[in-house]
């Protein structure tokens, strides 16, 4: 009996034994659990060690307790003077990845070794291909994965390297590439370790124009890091899977795509411009330096679309379609002669919208008026000009009249000293998670003239050499995968013609880049490698030598465009075309009265009042013919005395409502009558505006 207890305690003790020295060999060098702390950090549990992290983090579930959720901009785990420098003749790293975007350059998953020439590297590209660099005899390798991790879902990914075998890459379990390598690491002591940023600063891959490609950002990880182990020797494939295979998050796609904001989904029924804040993600937002009301929402009471003005556009005006496609357009870029070494200036560079805001300068039932002022700056937020002439620069003031029938002019302003500049570029804006064929067709564009000819281009082989038919377009619409597509109305004779920036049909049948919206690394040309990110698509110019351009007296120069969404054809625009280029004339009825003009800028005619103690009614005729009829006109009477109005139209009684609305504008002068009328008509009409007693 006492043999067997004696054979029993020793059994014991050496099972006790085999499972301690089974952790002792399972235990890492280094290991990042990232299980919540405060005051910006955590704990690597191997030696108890407390780690600085810097930038903007959050914590987030992970694959075991909590993980870090890195912003793509800012975030590192900094872990000073590692104990890894000392590993020479074999290493493994592993951790769990979760990516909410692709890289702009190779971004660390750990990174050793100084900020010119790491030693030990182990990260993602800009195309979602894992990476391994090892500075082995003062010579570096790479052993990289033709495998590219996919975006939103955790990955289990490691990297392995031993003296005689060489390096490996893992991605969930499986060898993912693997490079013979014989040869110790060459030493670094002193060396930090950096967890989720490269030390080396770089550009951004897919930089179109050499001056963006060399301006260097730090490289950061988007997305979910936990589970940060470091081995001092090389974890077998067996192990490996292993260790893949007992750790499996519950939760497999932790992350969903981001979303430009355009509002609550629902809205009251009411048209009306409000100041708000439209809230991107919380990595985006946290380092703007605003209030809670910097962005411009417009909605409509009878059409389910959306015009917005807001910081990840740099204030560029969006429309936003009836199922949430967003379409944009160029501001005032300097462009051919002269321009920045820095590439594009204009309202894209402006990241931080340090010169550019928006104003709602006049709301009232009848309509809305935004202000947009922004400065011709680079992505070094040089404004361009200030060298010469008085020192300002080149500024731009941009004016928006809408009305609730969802038409907007464009009043563009330029002030600068020599006139070389792209005034017009049909943008297409396109969601996380959406390529441009998702948001655009391939027959994309239909191009007008006031007659009402039109033609469809198809991009299917790419952008159309030129715009041919029909002859003298000035309206064009883009097909968007809507019911409300967008389109804009010119002056005679835009010189309309396709945008020409490359097209890779690996990727798109259109242009694609990523470099704005939203994006804030100093670049002004980037072209996107897969839908990760908010991204846009160019698919016309217009304007540019054209005689649309109008010279003012003050110097500045000048352009209006009509713009907005429709759910009609794109030849029902013909007759608003002719309504707004040749408004048909209006001619007063009655005394004490004065007709100013039609006012393009407005899309309104403009009277005033001549006595304003006889002020009582208003009666004017409005000329229409086919050639020049009224299509939901607005008028502006100056100077007309606050109160309750009627409205008569051939003899009939109006009643304010859907298709009769006024407001007021308080001019520092005096105050206006604004009315917006719901009426077309090819034939002269009579209109009295009555003030009710």
């Amino acid at each position: 009996m006492k043999k067997i207890f004696l054979w029993s305690g020793l059994l014991s003790i050496f099972l006790s034994g085999s499972v301690y020295q089974q952790e002792i060999n399972n235990r890492p060098l280094a290991w990042w659990k990232f299980n919540e702390s405060k005051n910006n950090k955590t704990i690597e549990e191997i030696s108890g060690t407390t780690d600085s992290i810097m930038g903007y983090f959050k914590y987030a579930k992970g694959v075991n307790g909590s993980c870090l959720k890195l912003d793509g901009y800012t975030t590192k785990v900094l872990h000073n003077s590692f104990v890894v420098s000392k590993i020479s003749e074999a290493v493994t790293i592993e951790a769990w990845i979760a990516l909410q975007s692709l890289p702009w350059n190779w971004s660390a998953i750990v990174d050793q070794g100084g900020k010119e020439l790491s030693r030990i590297f182990f990260g993602i590209d800009a195309y979602g291909h894992l990476g391994f660099k090892l500075n082995v005899d003062g010579k570096i390798y790479e052993c990289i994965s033709d495998q590219k991790l996919p975006l939103l879902k955790w990955n289990h990914v490691a990297a392995t390297f031993d003296k005689n075998n060489g390096m490996k890459i893992f991605i969930n379990g499986n060898v993912a590439s693997e490079l013979k390598v014989e040869g110790l690491i060459t030493p670094a002591n002193g060396s930090d370790l950096f967890i989720g940023m490269s030390q080396k600063k770089l550009g951004p891959i897919g930089s179109e124009r050499k001056a963006s490609g060399d301006i260097l950002s730090a490289m950061v990880i988007d997305g979910l890091i936990d589970e940060v182990k470091i081995f001092d020797r090389a974890i077998s494939s067996n192990d490996i899977k292993a260790l893949f295979d007992s750790e499996k998050p519950d939760q497999l796609q932790p992350l969903s795509w981001n979303k430009m904001p355009s509002g609550p989904e629902k809205l009251s029924k009411q048209f009306d411009a409000v100041y708000t804040r439209l809230r991107y993600s919380d990595e985006w937002e946290a380092p703007w330096r605003v209030s809670e009301f910097p962005d411009v929402l417009i909605h409509f009471d009878k059409l389910p679309i959306r015009y917005i003005f807001w910081r990840g556009t740099s204030y560029g005006g969006a429309w936003i379609t009836e199922n949430g496609i967003w379409m944009g357009d160029q501001s005032l870029e300097r462009a051919n002669e002269g321009k920045s070494p820095w590439g594009c200036s204009e309202h894209m560079s402006d990241k931080q919208v340090r010169y550019s805001n928006v104003s709602i300068i006049e709301k009232n039932n009848a309509r809305i008026v935004l202000h947009w002022r922004y400065a011709v700056t680079d992505i070094m937020y040089q404004i361009f000009g200030t060298n010469s002439g008085n020192g300002w620069g080149e500024w731009a003031d941009e004016y928006y009249y809408i009305y609730p029938d969802g038409v907007s002019t464009r009043h563009q302003i330029l002030y600068t000293n020599y006139l070389s500049h792209e005034w017009q570029e049909t943008i297409v804006l396109n969601q996380p998670g959406t390529y441009p064929e998702d948001n655009i067709d391939l027959n994309a564009m239909t191009l007008a003239n006031m007659s009402g000819e039109f033609k469809t281009y198809s991009w299917e082989n790419g952008p159309p050499k030129s715009f041919p038919q029909p002859e003298n377009i000035n309206i064009q619409m883009v097909n968007l995968k809507s019911k409300f597509k967008p389109f804009i109305i010119f002056e005679p004779d835009p010189k309309i013609k396709p945008f020409k920036g490359s097209v890779r049909p690996e990727y798109s049948h259109f242009p694609w880049w990523n470099h704005w919206p939203v994006a804030q690394l100093p670049n002004d040309g980037r072209n996107a490698f897969g839908p990760d990110r908010p991204s846009h698509s160019s698919l016309s110019q217009s304007v540019e030598e054209s005689q649309v351009i109008h010279k003012l007296d003050d110097g500045s120069y000048s352009v209006i465009t009509l713009v907005g969404m429709t759910d009609k054809q794109v030849s029902n625009l013909a007759p608003l075309a002719r309504s707004w280029n040749n408004p048909p004339h209006l001619k007063i009825n009655n005394s004490g009265f004065v007709y100013k003009g039609y006012d393009k800028n407005q899309r309104a005619y403009v009277l005033s009042v001549g006595n304003k103690d006889v002020q009582s009614e208003l009666n004017f005729t409005i000329d229409a013919n086919d050639q020049s009829p009224i299509i939901n006109p607005a008028f502006v009477i100056q100077d007309w005395r606050m109160g309750d109005v009627g409205l008569e139209i051939d003899g009939e009684t109006i009643n304010q409502g859907e298709t009769f609305r006024l407001g007021y504008n308080n001019r520092m002068e005096g105050s206006d009558l604004i009315i917006w009328i719901e009426l077309e008509a090819k034939n002269p009409i009579n209109l009295k505006v009555i003030t009710k007693k």
